[in-house]
Order: structure tokens, then sequence, then C-alpha cells
């Protein structure tokens, strides 16, 4: 999915800041496989967009929370599926209260959200999303969030050769905590790991 750009094919509505959109310019085919698929749809839509502020999260998050809540509805029973939003921004978020109310909710769901800031831009609400300190409080609603589902990582920090694999590190670091924890707070223990076939032989 992509957030923040105006659509050139978006008909009447072209001049409107979409914040949620599939990279592959329509939503039946917004499935893509792979990094290689990603990079690919990428490239393809980035000639025909605009890049453009404000930058919103709620939308993105919404929209993902949606499609977790559609797979669990078609899921098998057992079935163990959880899903990890990567977010890539350049700028600090203009819906600091929608965003938070709608991670709130996405707290219940199989879902993580990873933030990766680039640039020189002021990520200190970022900071605040990521509940390592505080848990998260819905403005309106009151209701806090029901587990850390936020890691937020700056690009900026990480900088020479050797930094790739700490990046790596620092942005999964979290994943297998609340993964663990959304399941066993379901009572779902994990399911048994499928045996891992033999080599080929020589």
């Amino acid at each position: 999915l992509g957030y923040g750009a105006i659509l050139s094919n978006d008909g009447p509505m072209g001049n409107k800041v979409s914040h949620c959109f599939p990279l592959s310019g329509s939503w039946d085919t917004a499935n893509l496989a792979g990094v290689q698929g990603i990079l690919h749809a990428y490239n393809k839509i980035l000639p025909v967009i605009k890049l453009a502020g404000p930058t919103m999260f709620s939308p993105l998050i919404k929209c993902t929370a949606k499609h977790v809540r559609a797979q669990m509805a078609a899921a098998a029973p057992g079935s163990q599926k959880y899903t990890i939003l990567l977010i890539i921004t350049d700028g600090a978020i203009m819906d600091l209260p929608a965003t938070i109310s709608e991670i709130v909710k996405a707290t219940e769901l199989p879902l993580s959200i990873v933030i990766i800031g680039v640039g020189n831009a002021d990520f200190s609400t970022m900071e605040m999303l990521d509940g390592d300190r505080n848990s998260l409080t819905c403005e309106e609603t009151g209701i806090t969030a029901q587990r850390d589902i936020v890691q937020f990582v700056e690009f900026q920090k990480y900088t020479g050769l050797s930094s790739g694999p700490r990046l790596a590190c620092d942005v999964l670091a979290e994943i297998p905590d609340q993964v663990v924890k959304y399941f066993m707070g379901n009572n779902q223990p994990p399911n048994a790991s499928e045996p891992v076939p033999p080599p080929p032989a020589a």
C-alpha cells in the first residue's frame, strides 16, 4: 500500500491527497509477490503520482486492520496467521489522535506495526506511538491498548557498512514477543511445527 500522494488517474478527485492506495493501481491486484513485486509496482506507479502531505497514518492502519479482520473471518480453525505492517515515513504525522485510536483498536488483532523514519524530521511523535514506556490510550474513548504492537526505528542512526544487520535486528526486535503475546493472550498455543524436509540427495 502507498499513502501521501495525489493520484493522476483519480478522475475529478485528482487534486485530492490519498492516504491509502494500492501500489499496483488497483484494489483487485493489491497483493504483491515478494520484494521484487513491491519494487516493480513502486517503480511503475511513481511516475504517475505526486507525493504530497499532510502525513497521516490512521487511514493506512484502518485499511490494514480491515484486511486482517477479513483474513481472520476466512481462516480455517486453528489458523495462526500474523500480519506485520511496515510504514516508511519522512515526516511527522498530522493525525496523532486518530492514529492512536486506530492502533489501540488494532491491538486486539494479530497485527504488528513497524515504523521506519528516514531523513531529518522531528520523529518525537513516533517515539510516543512506540508503547515501550507507556501504554497508548485513546483520548476519545479512554480505552487503553491491550498490548504494545508498534516498533519505531530511526534510519539516520544506522550508518556504515556494518549497520545493516543491526538495523534488521532492531526493526524485528519486538516482533517475536508481540506474536507470542497475541496468541497466548487468545488461548492459542503455537501449532506444532511442520517437519523440515531432508536435503536432496547428492
